[in-house]
C-alpha cells in the first residue's frame, strides 16, 4: 500500500518529492539556456520543498532515496540444530511463540513451508500478546493467505510507484511473491544480498514447516524443514521486480517494529554507502537502530559482493550481519567421454541412461550442427550457444549430446540457460553439455535442476580436453563440413548428495570485511560480519511464477538456494 506508518520514527518524503528529480541544489546546478519554462517550474518547486524539509524541526534526517537491491534438508543437522529443538519442546515446535518479520518481495501462501496444521499452527493455541499485524489482500493474495502459520501480510509501494512505471503482470501490488531466489537486481536500487534472492525462500529456511517434501522435476530430495519451525511470519513485501526503493524499505521497516515482531530478518540494503554520512548514520542504519532499541532482533546479510575486501555492507553494530559459507553438501556430475576421460562437473540432472545402464551417445558440436541455409544473422551468430531451435538440422542433434558453448551473448547478458533447455527439449537432444569459451575464461557455475540430462563445465581447461577428443573423432570434408560424428559421450547421474566433510567454508560471493566508515573505504573499529550461517546450495521454498528464472517454475516449487 506505501502506506507511512503515522506518530513514529520515519516520515516518508517520497510522497511529496518528485523522485524523477534529485534533490539538487540549484546554487549547484548549471540551468541550460533551453531548459523548458514548466521544467524550471518543477526544479524551483522541487528545491522549495526540500528547503521546507530541511527547516521543518521535525526532520531530522533527509537522504535522497535510493536503490536497493537483494542480497533445508541438511543445514540443521550441520548446524546440530536437532539438539537445540529438543531443548525447545521438539522438532516441531521450535520457535513458538516468536514473531519473524521478513522485509523483501513478499511470500507464496500456498507453499507447503507455510501451509496450515490445525494441530500445531492453530493461531488460538498461542496468544501473541505484543504482536498485532495485519492482512493486506490484493491480487493473487486472498485474506485466507493469513493462515496462522502466516500471521501477517503487508505490502508496500510508495517509492517504487513514486520512481518508475511499475509492470501490472509482474509487479503485483499485493504481498504475493513473483520473483525467485536469484541474482536478481531490481534496476539496480536495492541490493538483494542473497539471487533470485526471494522472500518465499528465506522465509522458509528461517521459519518454514518441519520435514516438508522437497521434489523438483520429480525426484525426492529429502524433507525440508526451517530453523525455527514453528515461528510464526509476518510478510513486508518492498521490493518488486521492476525496482526497489530504499523508502519502501524504511517504510516497511517501521511498519514491522509497530507491529511488534521478535526478529526483522533483512536480505537487503542499499545498492552503494551514503553519499554525504558515514555508513553508520545512514536513513537505513538508523532505522535498524530504532528496532534495535524497540527490541526487536535485527539480522542482515552481509552481501554478496565476495570475495573482494571492503564489500561488506551491514556496518552497524546493532544489527547482526550474517556472511553465507557452504556446507560440506555437493552434488557432484560426470561428463564420460568414449575414450573413458571423466570430466567433473556441475547439474542436478538424471544420467543418460539405456537398459539401466550409463547410455553413451554421438557428440555433437553445436556450430557443426547449424542449417546449411540459415540466413538470418541472429540465429547464426548466436548458433554455438543453443539459443534458437530453428538454427539448428534437427537430424543432425535429435538424439545426441551437443555441446553448446558459452560465448557472447552469455558474456553480455542476452542469453539464457533457458533458452538451452527450451531448444533441447524441443528438438530432443539426448543431452547437452554447456562449456566454458577460452575466449572468455572460466565462469562460477551453480547446480541448477534440469528437467533432461545436462551438465555444466566451467572450466577452460576441460572445455580444450572435450574439443580435442571430438575434433580426433570427427570426420570433416575439405570445406571443414562434418560426414562423421565419431565422438561418444554420455552423462552420470548428478542428483546424488556428496559429502566432503569440509566445512564451513565463506562462500565465494558472500562480502568481507574489514569494516568501512564513508564512500572512501576508510575502516572503522567495527568488526563485520558478525556471524557466518549455510547460505549457499540450501534447499528452500521457491515462488511458482519465478519471474527472473522461469527454468525454476511450475509445480515443484522448491529449489536449491544459491545464494544467501
Amino acid at each position: 500500500m506505501g502506506r507511512t506508518p503515522k506518530g513514529h520514527f520515519y516520515q516518508n518524503p517520497c510522497n511529496s518529492l518528485n523522485e524523477s528529480k534529485k534533490p539538487w541544489d540549484l546554487n549547484q546546478r548549471s540551468i541550460s539556456p533551453k531548459i523548458d519554462v514548466l521544467e524550471l517550474v518543477e526544479l524551483l518547486e522541487l528545491a522549495y520543498k526540500i528547503q521546507n524539509l530541511k527547516n521543518d524541526s521535525r526532520v531530522k534526517l533527509l537522504e535522497e532515496d535510493r536503490r536497493v537491491k537483494h542480497m533445508t534438508t541438511y543445514t540443521p543437522q550441520f548446524l546440530g540444530i536437532p539438539a537445540a529443538w529438543t531443548q525447545e519442546g521438539g522438532d516441531r515446535n521450535a520457535g513458538e511463540g516468536i514473531v519473524i518479520g521478513f522485509i523483501d518481495s513478499g511470500i507464496n501462501p500456498e507453499h507447503p513451508s507455510f501451509a496450515y496444521d490445525p494441530t500445531i499452527n492453530n493461531p488460538f493455541r498461542f496468544t501473541f500478546d505484543n504482536f498485532s499485524g495485519a492482512c493486506e489482500e490484493g491480487p493473487l493474495f486472498p485474506q485466507t493467505s493469513c493462515n496462522g502459520k502466516i500471521v501477517s501480510a503487508r505490502f508496500f509501494s510508495a517509492g517504487a510507484q513514486t520512481t518508475t512505471t511499475l509492470n501490472e503482470s509482474v509487479d503485483i501490488l499485493s504481498p504475493f511473491d513473483v520473483v525467485g531466489h536469484g541474482r536478481h537486481e531490481p534496476n539496480k536500487i536495492l541490493k538483494e544480498n542473497r539471487p533470485p534472492w526471494e522472500n518465499s525462500h528465506v522465509a522458509s529456511t528461517a521459519a518454514g514447516n518441519f520435514g516438508v517434501p522437497v521434489v523438483v522435476n520429480g525426484l525426492y530430495y529429502g524433507r525440508a524443514t526451517g530453523m525455527a519451525p514453528q515461528a510464526r511470519i509476518a510478510v513486508y513485501k518492498a521490493i518488486y521486480p521492476s525496482i526497489g526503493t530504499l523508502s519502501d524499505v524504511l517504510a516497511a521497516i517501521d511498519q514491522a517494529v509497530l507491529d511488534g515482531v521478535d526478529i526483522l530478518t533483512l536480505s537487503i540494503g542499499p545498492e552503494e554507502p551514503p553519499e554525504d554520512t558515514i555508513t553508520l548514520l545512514s536513513l537505513f542504519e538508523i532505522f535498524m537502530l530504532a528496532a534495535h532499541k524497540a527490541g526487536t532482533l535485527v539480522v542482515q546479510a552481509a552481501g554478496n559482493e565476495g570475495p573482494s575486501p571492503y564489500s561488506v555492507i551491514s556496518y552497524s553494530p546493532w544489527a547482526v550481519g550474517v556472511a553465507s559459507c557452504d556446507t560440506d553438501r555437493t552434488y557432484p556430475a560426470t561428463l564420460i567421454l568414449g575414450n573413458g576421460l571423466k570430466i567433473a562437473g556441475v547439474g542436478l540432472s538424471g544420467a543418460t541412461v539405456g537398459d539401466r545402464l550409463i547410455q553413451y551417445n554421438k557428440l555433437v558440436l553445436a556450430k557443426d550442427a547449424i542449417k546449411i541455409n540459415t540466413s538470418l544473422p541472429k540465429i547464426a551468430n548466436n548458433s554455438e550457444e543453443c539459443q534458437y531451435a530453428e538454427a539448428f538440422d534437427p537430424l543432425v542433434v535429435q538424439g545426441n549430446v551437443v555441446i553448446c558453448t558459452f560465448s557472447a551473448g552469455f558474456y553480455n547478458g542476452t542469453s539464457t540457460l533457458t533458452a538451452i533447455i527450451h531448444t533441447a527439449t524441443f528438438l530432443q537432444f539426448r543431452a547437452f553439455v554447456f562449456v566454458a569459451n577460452p575466449t572468455y575464461g572460466d565462469f562460477i557455475a551453480e547446480p541448477i535442476p534440469f528437467a533432461t540430462p545436462a551438465i555444466i563445465i566451467p572450466t577452460t581447461t576441460d572445455t580444450q580436453n572435450i574439443l580435442q577428443y571430438y575434433e580426433r573423432e570427427t570426420i570433416r570434408d575439405k570445406n571443414g563440413l562434418v560426414v562423421r560424428y565419431g565422438g561418444r559421450a554420455a552423462i552420470s547421474e548428478g542428483r546424488n548428495a556428496a559429502y566432503k566433510g569440509r566445512a564451513p567454508i565463506v562462500s565465494r560471493f558472500s562480502s568481507r570485511g574489514p569494516n568501512y566508515i564513508d564512500q572512501s573505504r576508510n575502516p572503522t573499529d567495527v568488526l563485520k560480519p558478525d556471524i557466518l550461517a549455510p547460505g549457499h546450495q540450501i534447499w528452500a521454498a521457491w515462488s511458482p511464477m519465478s519471474v527472473f528464472n522461469p527454468i525454476l517454475s511450475g509445480e515443484n516449487n522448491y529449489v536449491a538456494r544459491l545464494l544467501l
